[in-house]
């Protein structure tokens, strides 16, 4: 095996990887929702990542959080909908501008948001130690190599559609 074909098959068992660390986040999420009695429905992963996105700026409306996130605006309508219905956001509009919807997290939206930030904060930690064992040649590499594979997968999308 040459060493980009090792490296394809190490990128690819890290994307697995996340997969299963996703499933656990959302199985610890959903563990900390019941023993808080936060809400009495389970929380989707996507729910959760837009819960994220309006409790670190609540300046966001749709359209903002459709773009950060790379989903439709209807796709996010609707996670914000279940959100508003779950208890965990409310709409909010501006006096001069009836149409701009935003949302802001109720209490119990503000427990769960600082229940993933801290979970989230935990893990950043984690690989910021790793990447202490790395010289400043190294890591610039990986800068390299990582912005590369973004404008890749850029590529690729936009040719898809």
């Amino acid at each position: 095996m040459t060493m980009p074909e090792e490296i394809l098959d190490k990128l690819k068992l890290f994307i697995y990887q996340q997969d299963e660390i996703a499933k656990k986040k959302q199985q610890y999420i959903q563990k900390e929702i019941i023993e808080l009695a936060l809400i009495s429905e389970p929380i989707s992963l996507a729910e959760i990542h837009v819960l994220d996105y309006i409790g670190s700026d609540p300046t966001l409306n749709v359209i903002g959080i459709s773009k950060q996130m790379n989903m439709t605006r209807g796709a996010i309508s609707k996670i914000t909908a279940r959100l508003e219905r779950k208890g965990l956001v409310v709409k909010t509009q501006l006096p001069s501008n009836q149409k701009e919807v935003f949302f802001q997290l109720t209490p119990t939206g503000q427990k769960l948001w600082d229940l993933h930030r801290r979970d989230n904060q935990n893990k950043r930690n984690h690989f910021l130690n790793l990447f202490q064992g790395y010289s400043e040649a190294e890591l610039s590499g990986i800068i390299h190599f990582l912005d590369d594979i973004l404008r890749e997968g850029s590529r690729i999308l936009e040719a898809d559609t």
